[in-house]
């Protein structure tokens, strides 16, 4: 990831924020409602939290909630 920007002040070390992910993956946010796009978490350790981790993130970023399916 050494082409993203520099992490934002208030998230963890190491964190990517959601305009970091836009960029890596070359999404312009403003011009996709994300319709039709399906986003995969891989989980190699089966994180009994991922979850809640996952509400927190969108919630700190203003994020809608995931449709877990």
């Amino acid at each position: 990831m050494a082409s993203a920007s520099a992490p934002n002040p208030g998230t963890p070390s190491g964190a990517v924020t959601p305009s970091q992910l836009a960029q890596l993956y070359s999404i312009n946010p403003s011009s996709s409602s994300g319709a039709g796009l399906t986003i995969a978490i891989v989980d190699a350790y089966n994180d009994p939290n991922i979850r809640q981790d996952l509400a927190v993130f969108n919630a700190k970023y203003g994020l809608p909630a995931a449709n877990l399916t």
